[in-house]
């Protein structure tokens, strides 16, 4: 089987190079939809172990500090996105973490059953409750295309530039929190504004369904309140920006 695979795929990859260098543009058009069509049957084959090849797969670092709310935001936005329609797999990362110490989440988001339930190494984008945590826990690189940066602050941290993402989201998240009551033990809890702040800068998910995924973790009606406040007033307060 394997053998035959093989075959299959050099066979495909000088189909792929005729096209590249032989065809015209509007022919080469015209086969290119033919095949992805064709590849939706053909390439499952040779690359069942790589899910990210033939499934779009939103791979999302939630970085902050232990009380935040970071490992409760990733559940939400998984619960979101099952709402949608979606698939979605939060996986924290647990240790010798305390109350104050860099936290990191993982969050998966696919419209196709996800494979792959592991810590992310390089995440498309970045969601931080607390800016100056994210070198402590995600090393400097280029974040590419479609990347995106969300951010608790008041304007773009020079600190976020390092990354290159080529959108940058900022929301004073903590003060959100604060002015709508969504605060326990004098700590404002910036996750739920910036799970707004993420969805508007995105469109990943719906802010109808962050709201919805609300009572899945808040029990409490009067801090299901709380939670929609903050959700709403900051999606309204987030800015987007793409970086040149």
């Amino acid at each position: 089987m394997l053998i035959i695979n093989i075959y299959y795929l050099g066979e495909l990859l000088s189909f792929s190079f005729t096209i590249c260098f032989v065809l015209s543009p509007k022919i080469r058009t015209i086969l290119f939809l033919l095949f992805e069509v064709h590849s939706k049957k053909v390439l499952p084959m040779f690359f069942e172990f790589s899910p990210r090849v033939i499934e779009m797969i939103y791979e999302i670092a939630i970085v902050g500090r232990g009380g935040q709310g970071g490992v409760s935001m990733a559940k939400m936005m998984a619960y979101a996105a099952f709402l949608e329609g979606k698939h979605g797999s939060a996986i924290p990362k647990y240790g010798a973490e305390r109350r104050g110490a860099p936290v990191i989440s993982s969050l998966r988001i696919s419209d196709k059953p996800l494979k792959l339930h592991s810590q992310i190494r390089e995440p498309q984008h970045i969601i931080a409750l607390e800016v100056g945590v994210i070198p402590k826990l995600i090393p400097p690189r280029k974040l590419g295309k479609g990347s995106i940066i969300a951010v608790n602050a008041v304007d773009i941290p020079e600190i976020v530039k390092q990354y290159e993402p080529e959108y940058v989201a900022y929301v004073d998240a903590s003060n959100v929190a604060r002015s709508v009551g969504l605060v326990r033990s004098g700590t404002p809890i910036a996750s739920v504004p910036m799970m707004a702040a993420f969805a508007k800068a995105s469109g990943i998910l719906k802010k109808e369904s962050l709201i919805k995924a609300v009572p899945k973790l808040v029990s409490d009606p009067k801090m299901q309140e709380i939670n929609v406040k903050a959700i709403e007033k900051a999606f309204e307060e987030t800015v987007v920006k793409k970086l040149e």
